[in-house]
């Protein structure tokens, strides 16, 4: 917690009675100021550093590897910014683990993160800037209110800005791919509490999608498997390019498969056939699972040069990471996880967020008198987009295989 505004005199007993296990504190100076970190004795967390702006805690893990968290309460002062802001991060430069950052920073990114007052540009986030680009760190993002802090204005038009959130290092990101952020509801106070999940799960069914993999061209089976799909019906365009599809994915996986399991199965059987090979000849085998892995870690690739929508990778970057983190953040960033009900209420939960837009889109084609108009309208389009979809993948096939 930041900005707790609660001295040393009070602090401890404040703290101790809260139920917690373990807690570290900084004290508040003069009307501002004051963070501590709580913790229970199953997490096995310990604090490197402490000051008032900074506490350093290091999570240790069993299975994964420690990370670091610092808890930050930005200066609240223009004119500390810009220092503190650099000189931490020079600190963070030297850091080891993987590490995130989560609290009251007191400074915006860009401008789109306020609303209401002064809308020009402040100089006293320029080092801030420079802190997130210069350790490449990687803004978490979040569910629910846009702005975490407000002035509270009642006679003029209040003030918004996003002055807490949580940013992390690609590799943090990277293990904790199922993170989440949620902004909480203000209550009493002009910051809203921010909630961060490191392994928040959705009970929403991943639906299959079709989709075409790039790296299908490349088996030699595949103008056959096309060809004879095409040729297997004398139906409409349209019930061809169906079959096409399902024949395509079903080949998939027979030939295919998972390829990220693939991977690891082919890895395990390497690893048993090296250690096989002072007993044996193995080099023709170790050879034959080395190209399969190669080939292997090529369709990752492509797979997820596909799906990351990166254009300014070279072809030539088998950096597999890079895309796969892409997909995540982008994954991560079209999710709707969260929605606020007709209630004021926020919900989570998946069935509620899909009643609660289909509720909200039929209620607006019921206001509205000519809404069967237009949904009539976007229908009509949806069959032409259809069309010349249908069309165009007609004119491919032809230019592909004649």
């Amino acid at each position: 917690m930041s900005e707790t505004l609660i001295n040393e005199v009070t602090a401890y007993n404040f703290y101790t009675s809260l139920g917690f296990d373990n807690f570290k504190y900084t004290p508040v100076v003069g009307k501002s100021g004051g963070s501590v970190v709580l913790w229970n004795s199953n997490i096995d967390l310990e604090v490197i550093s402490a000051d008032k702006n900074v506490i350093h805690c290091r999570i240790h893990q069993l299975v994964f590897q420690d990370w670091d968290l610092l808890c930050v309460y930005g200066p609240p002062n223009h004119n500390q910014r810009n220092k503190f802001w650099d000189n931490f991060s020079q600190y963070c430069a030297h850091l080891i683990n993987l590490w995130c950052i989560m609290g009251d920073l007191n400074a915006i990114k860009d401008i789109r993160e306020k609303s209401g007052g002064n809308m020009k540009r402040n100089p006293a986030n320029t080092e801030f800037k420079n802190f997130v680009q210069d350790r490449v760190l990687i803004d978490m993002g979040f569910d629910g209110p846009a702005f975490t802090w407000t002035n509270g204005a009642i006679n003029e038009k209040p003030i918004f800005e996003r002055l807490d959130r949580a940013m992390c290092t690609p590799g943090w990101f990277f293990i904790f791919q199922n993170n989440g952020v949620l902004h909480l509801a203000r209550i009493s106070n002009d910051h809203a509490p921010i909630l961060i999940n490191t392994n928040r799960t959705s009970k929403r069914r991943q639906k299959h999608s079709n989709k075409f993999e790039s790296f299908w061209v490349d088996h030699p089976a595949f103008h056959d498997v096309v060809h004879n799909s095409w040729n297997s019906s004398q139906n409409n365009t349209i019930f061809k390019i169906s079959c096409l599809v399902e024949d395509l994915n079903k080949w998939s996986k027979e030939v295919f498969g998972n390829i990220f399991r693939a991977v690891e199965d082919t890895k395990e059987k390497l690893l048993q056939v090296q250690k096989e090979a002072h007993i044996r000849d193995t080099r023709t085998q170790k050879n034959e699972l080395c190209s399969k892995i190669e080939n292997l870690n090529s369709m990752q690739q492509k797979y997820y040069e596909k799906r990351s929508k990166v254009k300014w990778i070279p072809n030539t970057d088998k950096n597999i990471r890079a895309f796969h983190l892409s997909i995540i953040h982008r994954k991560k960033k079209n999710q709707i996880s969260v929605i606020k009900l007709a209630d004021g209420n926020w919900s989570t939960e998946p069935n509620e967020i899909v009643n609660s837009l289909v509720k909200h889109l039929s209620e607006l084609f019921k206001r509205d008198p000519d809404g069967e108009k237009y949904l009539l309208w976007l229908k009509l389009i949806l069959i032409l987009i259809r069309k010349v979809m249908i069309k165009y993948t007609w004119f491919l096939l032809r230019r592909k295989f004649g």
